[in-house]
């Protein structure tokens, strides 16, 4: 299987960007906007105006937009009040990479690729959240490479469990299939068999409700202060509305989770590691007081949006 040629969820060909409908737009959430070398040539030969003075260097030394503050919150520079990129206009309807592919996400494995829409996104998230458990049946042959090839079958098992049990309950068994998957590994398997006996671990995710949030202040890099003051409570042992979200929204939040990061166990050896993050973050996100529906895209800005977040994120489970 060429990387190329990546396995996506049924409903990643059903995104449309709503634009100046758009209710959290990306171009407000504060995030450094990369543009490439093609797209600032194409510009340029267009004779954009201000292109130059609207762009600086970026930590990482990349070309980005400059952003202004506005009704309290970062946007780039381009983006007009009537919520609408003016630079898309300006140049025909041409944006940059990065701003052409958000919100979908491209992971590449080892000769194994899969693509996903990201629920930062209203839109997306929306999407997402009217998943089924058939949104995720063609995701594809199991990959050649060795612990993909271990950890491919688990995740689909994982699936099942996700929109067959009640969230809580499924994201309990998730956590303790991701341990007894890893002494499995300790011991030298080399093929997925499923547990014995499955059993919930959801005592145990609750108990780290508190923790998880004050280990995630204190340990990323935090850029919106929503996000801040949303940890701040949670990790108080405030709770929000339990009944925030539908069973079914609950069971297609772990489902994308799953989706999301049960491959990254690759990454980081550590299969009871990251099945630990999915219960955990699950937990979370059903848990934390505030707008729900917020608080998934916030979570997704500030994690999956920047891999050093997310390292120290699943670094707490390691």
């Amino acid at each position: 299987m060429k990387a190329n040629s990546p396995f996506f969820p049924s409903y990643y060909g059903e995104f449309h960007c709503l634009a100046g409908q758009c209710e959290d737009s990306c171009c407000s959430a504060g995030w450094e906007i990369p543009l490439d070398d093609e797209s600032y040539g194409l510009y340029k030969a267009l004779n954009i105006p201000d292109i130059d003075g609207s762009l600086e260097k970026g930590e990482d030394g990349d070309r980005i937009f400059k952003t202004v503050l506005r009704d309290g919150k970062r946007r780039c520079v381009y983006l007009g009040d009537s919520g609408l990129c003016r630079l898309y206009a300006l140049s025909g309807g041409r944006l940059g990479e990065v701003c052409s592919r958000y919100p979908r996400f491209l992971e590449e494995y080892d000769g194994f690729a899969e693509a996903g829409l990201s629920v930062s996104c209203p839109e997306a998230q929306r999407l997402i959240l009217l998943a089924k458990r058939s949104s995720y049946s063609a995701l594809g042959e199991s990959p050649g490479e060795e612990l993909l090839a271990f950890i491919h079958p688990a995740r689909e098992h994982c699936f099942d469990i996700a929109f067959s049990r009640p969230g809580d309950e499924a994201a309990g068994i998730i956590y303790y299939s991701g341990i007894y998957l890893q002494d499995e590994l300790m011991r030298g398997s080399k093929e997925y068999s499923l547990p014995t006996g499955e059993r919930s671990l959801f005592g145990r995710i609750a108990s780290l409700y508190i923790g998880f949030s004050s280990y995630l202040i204190e340990s990323t890099d935090i850029l919106l202060d929503s996000w801040r003051e949303g940890l701040i409570r949670a990790s108080s042992g405030e709770l929000g509305d339990e009944n925030a979200l539908s069973d079914k929204e609950k069971r297609a939040l772990l489902g994308y989770l799953v989706y999301r990061y049960f491959l990254k166990a690759v990454n980081y050896s550590d299969i009871s590691a990251v099945c630990g993050f999915i219960a955990q973050s699950y937990h979370l996100l059903t848990r934390m007081p505030g707008d729900a529906y917020e608080n998934m895209r916030l979570f997704s800005k500030e994690l999956e949006h920047n891999r050093e977040n997310l390292d120290a994120a699943v670094g707490y489970f390691l």
